[in-house]
């Protein structure tokens, strides 16, 4: 699954930013400083139960990692939307519905465990704040941000070169065409929503 989600952002030049997962670098620190903080005692209003010290510095561990990771995450979501605002006047991006993509899965759904492990690395990429930064980064140069409905023109089903459309499972990383052309998926769908 990690070769699957290791493309950030692919643009239309071939130019490829790969994925940093900030949250994944971390998770087990996060982890073991979470698994700590349980052993301690916790905070009881109803019980008039107040929380140790001990508890208090561990819960303070927790929340300076979890504080480090989305400093990261925001650190690079900027340095990543200026790069790409001072480079290009136009942005043409897909629409994603963010909210239905990490949706919880139904009731007596079979594969929830990784169902829950791909809603985190999506959540861990932060499409959303990228696509925000961009936005309004690109509205201060005074750019155009295009958002491409996916539903309609399916981009990563589409070939660039003739215009045919052919579905494709998500495993299959390169597209190749009947009219000769091949390239990977990623950048194939960012040449057909430039255009």
């Amino acid at each position: 699954m990690t070769q699957l989600y290791a493309i950030y952002i692919a643009c239309s030049d071939g130019t490829v930013v790969e994925n940093p997962r900030p949250k994944a670098v971390t998770q087990s620190k996060i982890r073991i400083a979470s698994k700590s903080k349980r052993r301690k005692t916790k905070p009881d209003f109803k019980k008039k139960i107040k929380a140790s010290s001990r508890w208090k510095k561990a819960n303070r561990k927790v929340a300076n990692l979890q504080r480090k990771v989305s400093a990261q995450r925001q650190d690079w979501v900027h340095k990543v939307a200026a790069e790409i605002v001072s480079s290009n006047s136009l942005v043409a991006t897909e629409k994603l519905n963010i909210k239905a993509l990490v949706r919880k899965p139904k009731i007596g759904f079979l594969r929830k465990a990784q169902k829950t492990g791909l809603n985190r690395s999506i959540l861990d990429v932060g499409m959303g704040a990228l696509r925000s930064a961009i936005e309004y980064k690109l509205a201060e140069a005074g750019g155009i941000f295009v958002e491409v409905p996916t539903q309609k023109v399916k981009p990563s089903q589409t070939c660039p070169q003739c215009g045919s459309q052919k579905k494709k499972e998500l495993s299959e990383r390169i597209h190749s065409c009947s009219c000769g052309f091949t390239c990977d998926r990623d950048l194939a769908a960012a040449q057909v929503m430039l255009k």
